[in-house]
């Protein structure tokens, strides 16, 4: 009793903290995702100790952690590799937090009323969500074409959330056992919630992705069943379905090469398709550790196509966004973690075949995924790692119970790391107060600012540019060389910090034009120009900060000719 006790408490948290990461903007802001990674590393604690103390407790899932770890190191690298340091660290972040958390749930889902629990924390969430959209709707306040995002900055985003819970709650809503801990309305309501965000949010993949799943929801003896009473009506079904698709594929199609209606900017649905060329450009340029985990958008630019969207946060594809990312070594280390797990279950089927409907939530997951926005988002990627914890937890033998000064001395270094972990939300709070300063004209205090979050947080552009402004606004109003100096040598940093910034280099060629040193100016402006790729406001503002140089007579290339002194390639690490 107090084992099923323990266990339940424990899925009762991961209900709710998921849940939470959903409502708090799918946890894309540093203050919820730092928040999540909080209760991530307590949670691990907590799960040492109780492992170590507790009598009545398996212990831990052993076999999976070398994979696990396996992952966790492959990302790392492509850390410590990454174009964009600062916001790759966030990406790995996110990474290590969905892999402490699905450690953690192996062990609280050993038990099939765990599971319930989970879901019946969840589920009210679910309708939650539904019914923010519904308002949203109501409102018409997404600037994105009407979709609403929900509690979600993306609508996609929120898509990818509510997928993987599908099938477990039709299966306790239709299923004649099994409906678990709460009644069947209960399921039905957050069932009910889950579907309506998919139309909700106008997502036409993912409205396919259930409807070709929706077949398979109660079960595949039912389903065989069904088809042996039933072929001619299987066969109009089929039928049926395999038209309705290829309307939907020729309606995307049709809109986007826009053949009827008026054309759509950016170049409509089809654009999805220059960003997969943009990511797979990005991993022929680093084929091995990639970009860094989450850097897709600082990327972006280097190789964007110029009629493609200026900015673009994910490549809206699972596949080719980990490849671009993290590397044939990031993304083959997940594929071994899936490969591992997939074969582990198909041995032990037997252990974990009452836990099917998880099964067919990730398979929905990972088709969605293929196309569109998924794992770019915290709370996203919790929602596929806690599913895929719930379909494996009774797969995840041996158990190891660690002994308690081992359990002690790991949670006291998880505790102990809990500065570091914070250290990123401070820094971005002090580079808040930074740029407010800057703007009420109190130079002092935001160059304050800025260099504590220099000092507080792991490497990052931010502070460094604050604080290259702050020395320029010196300059201007005191006309001082040395804080114009001062200027160039923190861009300087901020640049090698974020390489394939555009607006960075742009800042760097204004500063070194001012302090007189044309060439390096011309460089830096010709730099931001190749990484902008071609946006006419860019064109026209490089343009005249040349011809102001040339007419200064500094130019030492002469007649207005277009030099490209040390102009970076976005393949090159600079």
């Amino acid at each position: 009793m107090q084992r099923k006790v323990s266990f339940a408490s424990g899925a009762a948290l991961l209900g709710l903290l998921l849940a939470a990461s959903g409502a708090a903007q799918g946890a894309h802001d540093l203050w919820a995702s730092t928040a999540v990674y909080v209760a991530a590393l307590l949670g691990l604690a907590a799960t040492l100790l109780l492992s170590a103390w507790s009598t009545e407790d398996p212990g831990l899932p052993v076999a999976s952690a070398p994979w696990a770890a396996l992952v966790a190191a492959a990302m790392a690298l492509s850390w410590r590799f990454s174009i964009n340091p600062g916001e790759s660290l966030l990406g790995l972040a996110d990474w290590l937090c969905a892999l402490v958390l699905f450690f953690a749930a192996l062990r609280a889902f050993r038990e099939a009323s765990a599971a319930e629990v989970f879901l019946a924390c969840l589920a009210p969430f679910l309708a939650f969500e539904a019914v923010v959209m519904v308002v949203q709707h109501a409102r018409v306040v997404d600037p994105f074409n009407h979709q609403a995002p929900g509690t979600f900055p993306n609508a996609h985003g929120a898509v990818a959330f509510v997928l993987p819970w599908i099938p477990p709650l039709a299966a306790r809503t239709f299923g004649g056992s099994g409906q678990g801990n709460a009644p069947r309305w209960y399921w039905a309501m957050g069932l009910a919630g889950a579907l309506a965000c998919i139309p909700l949010a106008e997502s036409v993949w993912g409205l396919l992705c259930v409807l070709l799943a929706a077949p398979f929801m109660l079960g595949l003896g039912p389903l065989k069943s069904w088809l042996t009473r039933h072929r001619v009506g299987a066969g109009a079904a089929a039928g049926a379905a395999a038209v309705f698709l290829a309307w939907v594929l020729w309606k995307k199609l049709h809109v986007s090469f826009q053949l009827a209606g008026p054309a759509m900017a950016s170049g409509g649905h089809f654009v999805r398709l220059k960003w997969w060329a943009s990511a797979w450009q990005m991993f022929l340029a680093h084929p091995w550790l990639g970009v860094g985990p989450d850097c897709f958008a600082s990327a972006y630019p280097a190789f964007r196509d110029p009629s493609a969207a200026l900015n673009v946060r994910a490549s809206h594809s699972l596949v080719l966004g980990s490849l671009a990312e993290t590397g044939l070594i990031g993304a083959g280390s997940l594929a071994a973690f899936c490969a591992w797990w997939a074969l582990r279950l198909k041995r032990r089927w037997a252990a974990v075949s009452d836990r099917w409907p998880f099964l067919l939530g990730l398979v929905l997951f990972a088709s969605f995924a293929v196309v569109n926005v998924a794992a770019e988002y915290l709370a996203t990627l919790l929602s596929a790692a806690l599913c895929l914890a719930l379909l494996a937890a009774p797969a995840a033998e041996p158990w190891w119970a660690p002994r308690k000064s081992a359990a002690l001395v790991a949670s006291a270094l998880l505790l102990a790391s809990l500065p570091w972990v914070v250290s990123p939300w401070m820094g971005s709070r002090l580079c808040v107060e930074g740029r407010a300063a800057l703007e009420a004209g109190d130079l002092d205090r935001a160059a304050r600012a800025f260099s504590a979050a220099i000092e507080v947080q792991p490497p990052h552009f931010e502070p460094e540019r604050g604080l290259a402004l702050v020395h320029a606004a010196r300059h201007a109003a005191t006309d001082d060389t040395a804080a114009l100096a001062e200027a160039v040598a923190s861009q300087e940093r901020a640049v090698g910090l974020n390489p394939l910034d555009p607006i960075l280099r742009l800042e760097l060629g204004t500063y070194l034009a001012a302090s007189g040193r044309a060439a390096e100016a011309l460089a830096a402006l010709d730099q931001a120009d190749v990484l902008e790729r071609g946006r006419p406001f860019w064109k026209d503002r490089l343009d005249a900060l040349r011809r102001k140089l040339r007419r200064a007579g500094s130019d030492p290339a002469g007649g207005g000719a277009r030099r490209r002194p040390g102009v970076i390639h976005p393949g090159r690490r600079d």
